[in-house]
């Protein structure tokens, strides 16, 4: 994935002032994927800058975390 790294694969609201970007990494030879908070530019035109809010998992974690959240909430989103 390390051609990779730096694209995001999705971008998601979170608040007013945060968005969750959803990337692909790679640490120590490891592949992850990156859902990370951002801060929103309150002034059009402005960078968004990474929080230090997030969470990085293997691709097979986040699998088996969808289909926790999938069960908890009764398929709900489908």
């Amino acid at each position: 994935m390390s051609d990779q790294a730096d694209a995001v694969i999705a971008e998601l609201p979170g608040n007013a002032t945060e968005a969750i970007r959803v990337r692909p990494t790679t640490f120590n030879g490891i592949d992850f994927v990156d859902a990370g908070v951002w801060t929103v530019p309150a002034v059009p035109g402005e960078e968004s800058k990474p929080t230090k809010k997030g969470l990085a998992l293997r691709p097979a974690t986040w699998a088996e975390l969808a289909e926790v959240i999938r069960r908890e909430t009764g398929g709900a989103g489908d």
